[in-house]
């Protein structure tokens, strides 16, 4: 005797509920799949947003210290350059951009560190600089003393009224 939905010749008969059952685990499937390719094809509206070069080192970002931490959002780095001067004193180069869309005046100082990255007494005076929107300037610093090797960038809001 033959088991309950089988022909004689041993195939399985085909009844609406194994014909249903195919098709539910066939569409389940192929949605599966949709879901997937879907959620790797995600946008993201980037209008009004300044993309910045990628091509500078974590060490050349993390020179910046940002003192209002909001700043960080609006006001980056996209490239910092030193060099040792012929007398021996260091020479620094940031270049900072303005991400928002709306111009802002910061000031940038530098603390020059010994070459084991000790502070020193060697700070230059803040100096103020009015960012357009969505612009970039260079601002650039020399160390008082020679031999100091490593620096860190400090940048902070501008105290100025009506900026």
């Amino acid at each position: 005797m033959s088991a309950p939905g089988m022909r004689p010749n041993g195939h399985m008969q085909r009844t609406f509920l194994n014909v249903a059952h195919e098709f539910f685990h066939r569409s389940a499937l192929v949605f599966a799949l949709v879901l997937l390719l879907a959620a790797g094809c995600r946008t993201v509206d980037t209008t009004g947003v300044t993309l910045n070069s990628s091509k500078y080192t974590l060490e050349q970002t993390e020179k910046l210290q940002y003192l209002d931490p909001e700043l960080q959002a609006a006001v980056t780095s996209t490239g910092i350059q030193h060099s040792t001067l012929a007398d021996g004193r260091l020479q620094v180069v940031v270049n900072v951009h303005n991400r928002s869309k709306m111009p802002m005046a910061v000031q940038l100082s530098t603390a020059f560190k010994d070459s084991a990255g000790f502070a020193t007494l060697d700070e230059t005076a803040w100096q103020t600089l009015s960012l357009r929107q969505n612009s970039t300037e260079a601002v650039r610093f020399v160390s008082s003393q020679p031999g100091l090797r490593q620096f860190t960038i400090r940048v902070r809001h501008s105290p100025q009224i009506g900026n």
